[in-house]
């Protein structure tokens, strides 16, 4: 029984790696063309520009939501406010950063990161909005992590199976947001 069992074990192994010999020889060929077009391989199924455009909105809403943070920074003032003007500081850095990683994702699928103001505005999907006292402050900056956070769970839905690097770093945003 025992030597019945250990065939059918190498025989099952040898056909598992028969079967991905093929797959990885192809995986293997299809890398060697196009090198042009850098990330968007045969793999890639998401509809590129419209990715782009996506990442671009998400990166100017970044964008709206570092001017937001740190014009709450500097305007929280009051005698209650060191430990939240702190807080706002180190969400404008969070918020920074996921800018900087959209970007560089907009970069390699071939788009051009949003740089210029009148683009942050056009393509933001919200407004920057400023409260006038810590809670309005508050109130203004949970509403717009909520907006974010819809925007980005939609945003892990739509890519999917077909741009799973920009899944994944929706999916490390929303667990920051």
């Amino acid at each position: 029984v025992h030597s019945i069992t250990a065939r059918r074990s190498t025989v099952a192994v040898q056909q598992r790696q028969l079967i991905w010999s093929d797959k990885l020889q192809q995986f293997s060929d299809q890398a060697r063309q196009n090198l042009t077009e850098g990330a968007v391989t045969p793999a890639y199924r998401a509809k590129v520009e419209e990715v782009i455009q996506l990442l671009q909105r998400a990166m100017a809403g970044e964008w709206v939501s570092t001017m937001q943070y740190m014009h709450h920074y500097f305007m929280a003032s009051d005698l209650h406010s060191a430990e939240i003007k702190e807080f706002f500081k180190e969400q404008a850095e969070h918020e920074m950063e996921h800018m900087r990683k959209l970007g560089e994702r907009i970069q390699l699928l071939g788009g051009v990161p949003v740089d210029k103001p009148q683009d942050v505005a056009t393509f933001s999907p919200m407004p920057v909005e400023y409260g006038t006292d810590l809670i309005s402050m508050l109130e203004a900056d949970l509403i717009a992590e909520r907006a974010t956070i819809a925007f980005y769970t939609e945003m892990v839905r739509y890519l999917g199976n077909d741009d799973v690097v920009s899944r994944l770093m929706f999916e490390d945003f929303l667990r920051d947001e």
